[in-house]
């Protein structure tokens, strides 16, 4: 019994052996394999990033304003928007002069 019992021990660690083998060929032909891939996608442009080489990524909703061409309606002030005011919080007031030249809204 204990013999039996020893030699199937060996041939399961035999097995595992040759699996823990078959499973290192496997990892390294899949390795080869995707850098493969990974090689052809590079040729026909393809960045893991995601950008497209040699072209621009495209801008949502086309051209936005410039802040430099809007008035303020708070300070009326030309040169930036309402935006500025932000975090002024609920209670928004003109920007003094100072403010102005500090921010580099006004000359």
């Amino acid at each position: 019994m204990a013999n039996e019992y020893g030699q199937l021990q060996k041939e399961r660690d035999k097995l595992q052996a040759q699996i823990a083998e078959i499973d290192e060929k496997l990892r390294d032909m899949r390795s080869a394999r995707q850098n493969e891939l990974l090689a052809e996608l590079k040729e026909l442009g393809w960045s893991p990033t995601g950008a497209r080489a040699g072209r621009k990524a495209a801008v949502a909703g086309g051209k936005r304003k410039s802040s430099s061409d809007a008035v303020c309606p708070i300070c009326e002030v030309p040169g930036h928007d309402g935006r500025a005011h932000r975090s002024q919080g609920k209670n928004k007031k003109p920007f003094t002069k100072e403010e102005l030249r500090e921010k580099g809204l006004a000359a």
